[in-house]
């Protein structure tokens, strides 16, 4: 029978759970359980705390599951066998129980099973998992690595049966988001829908066997946010104006990597040492659109995210970008570690609320470009002149999204009588409602001889007053529109919708930007109300107290060294 001659470590590397409260042994599975949203994962995997310490050979539980094993198998083909071969879940969990001698604990099995099926919607006694890795997605175990090229002393370890339990969970799990109740951003005017998010595994635990090189995962989580104003109802003019907030928010965290690199073998054994590298990724964020399911793929999600429509005013698609920043990636080193051994990386102090904060300013910063100076906007002329003759439109009470119909008086003094022409004074006093443009006039430079000036009254002369408008003798048959309309009520009023486009693209003189820009202001006091608290709620509520994570802190366990002897990494 062939035997390993090169020295081998058995090892295990996962993210720092926070408030496990139950058996830290455990802590792999209730984080497992935390993700998927089964009951109270400390009861739940409470009854697994008599796995500790049960071992089964890797073997004995291939074969029970009916692999047909050879010694003179090559490590690629045993590989290769372990991706090929499914067994349902519920069989997998059932065989390591009963092989480690605790068949008392199968009916805990049916209950997971039972919690599993109705929180993610599965058939989970029945779902088929691989037992090994492989091009189609994760397996039980990550991949045998053999220094001397077979398999035999590989096969003949000893295997954790709470780790199996853990990884058979985490792989039948993976792959699916469960959406997270009960979260939501108070914002006045906006309802508390306004916010979904959802969390999944991507990465599951895995199962290794092997020396130098091999590798330990722990479990990547992903986390949806998505952020839709279509569900809740913008206040005010950003509303009636067919404004439109999308940010499918995805941030891919707690990603560690723990690779064996170096083992030390001494005499007496119990002094022989390993040295782990950990590499950790501790989140990546991107807003955006993405192809299909977003939990199916261990792809960083950030890689392949397309633009998306991500801001939507006066029927126009002005911000149709994606924005993300990079991954947190940090490579950590141990040092030499003998047998009962831990340590922890250091965290990151580049932490979520960093991370989404950046995103956010990013965002906020298109935006910016969008609502800038007409000469530095994103708006186009033509687009310019389109959301201004909109905005005309929703003044007047014509179109989508517009006010209530504008009052019609009779056109000037004619007689007889021309009714259908729009109430300037009334277009006046709804446009000085929105947009200020008071100002103050003084008699010949006279400090406390000044007054009040209303420019939007100015300018309602200057197009012509009619009938219901305040009619003096000296606006009979004046204006500019009056003047050009004759007697036609729908050219006087075309020409007032044409003249109002062009005020509403042009600057007052005491402000940097054009009336459109500053009633459509107003996108970036809602935009910064949605996102301000959007980093601390996911970090918080979402990470820390509800799926127990703490970002970049991942906890490294020694749990053997030896030479010639396969060991176990998970």
């Amino acid at each position: 029978m062939a035997k390993f001659n090169e020295p081998l470590v058995n090892f295990s590397v996962g993210t720092t759970l926070l408030n496990v409260g139950c058996n830290q042994q455990l802590a792999p599975l209730v984080q497992l359980l935390k993700i998927v949203g089964v009951g109270n994962p400390c009861v739940s995997a409470g009854g697994y705390e008599g796995l500790v310490g049960a071992k089964i050979s890797a073997s004995g539980l291939l074969k029970a599951l009916g692999l047909p094993l050879d010694t003179n198998l090559s490590v690629v083909d045993l590989n290769d066998l372990l991706a090929a071969k499914k067994i349902a879940l519920g069989e997998l969990l059932n065989t390591a129980l009963t092989l480690g001698g605790h068949t008392e604990l199968l009916a805990l099995n049916a209950e997971i099973l039972r919690l599993l099926g109705l929180q993610m919607g599965i058939d989970a006694l029945n779902l088929e998992i691989p037992l090994g890795s492989g091009p189609n997605g994760p397996g039980i175990f990550a991949g045998i690595h053999a220094p001397d090229g077979t398999t035999a002393s590989a096969l003949d370890v000893q295997l954790d049966v709470l780790d199996v339990v853990t990884a058979a969970i985490g792989v039948g799990t993976s792959g699916r988001g469960v959406s997270i109740p009960g979260l939501g951003i108070q914002i006045p005017g906006i309802l508390p829908n306004l916010l979904q998010v959802k969390a999944g595994v991507i990465e599951p635990p895995s199962i290794g066997l092997g020396g130098v090189g091999a590798t330990a995962y722990n479990a990547q989580v992903r986390l949806y946010a998505d952020v839709d104003t279509s569900g809740g109802v913008l206040g005010g003019l950003l509303q009636l104006l067919g404004t439109r907030i999308k940010l499918p928010i995805f941030i891919d965290v707690t990603r560690a990597k723990a690779t064996v690199q170096d083992i030390s073998c001494k005499v007496p054994g119990k002094d022989s040492t390993a040295r782990i590298r950990v590499d950790a990724s501790i989140a990546n964020a991107c807003i955006g659109k993405v192809a299909g399911n977003p939990f199916s793929t261990r792809t960083p999600i950030c890689e392949t995210i397309q633009n998306e429509d991500l801001v939507s005013v006066l029927g126009l698609i002005k911000i149709n970008n994606h924005v993300n920043v990079d991954a947190l990636q940090n490579t950590y080193t141990s040092p030499d570690m003998k047998a009962g051994d831990s340590w922890r990386t250091n965290g990151n102090t580049l932490n979520l609320g960093t991370t989404l904060s950046n995103l956010v300013g990013e965002l906020l910063r298109l935006v910016g470009n969008l609502l800038g100076s007409p000469n530095e906007s994103q708006w186009t002329p033509a687009e310019n002149l389109q959301a201004a003759q909109t905005m005309a439109d929703y003044y007047l009470g014509t179109g989508p999204n517009a006010l209530s119909a504008l009052p019609k008086v009779n056109l000037g003094i004619h007689i007889p009588a021309i009714p259908g022409a729009y109430d300037t004074g009334a277009l006046v006093n709804r446009l000085s409602a929105d947009i200020d443009r008071s100002g103050q006039g003084c008699l010949l430079g006279i400090p406390f001889l000044c007054w009040q000036t209303n420019e939007w009254k100015t300018w309602g002369d200057s197009v012509g007053r009619v009938d219901g408008g305040l009619l003096i003798p000296k606006y009979i048959g004046g204006g500019s529109c009056l003047t050009s309309a004759g007697n036609s009520s729908s050219a006087f009023n075309q020409c007032l919708r044409d003249k109002l486009s062009e005020e509403l693209l042009k600057k007052p003189s005491n402000k940097p930007k054009n009336f459109l820009q500053v009633l459509l202001a107003p996108l970036l006091d809602v935009l910064k109300a949605i996102l301000d608290p959007l980093g601390n709620l996911l970090a918080g509520p979402v990470l820390r107290d509800l799926l127990g994570i703490e970002l970049g802190l991942n906890d490294v366990n020694v749990k053997s060294v030896g030479c010639g002897n396969a060991q176990l990494v998970y």
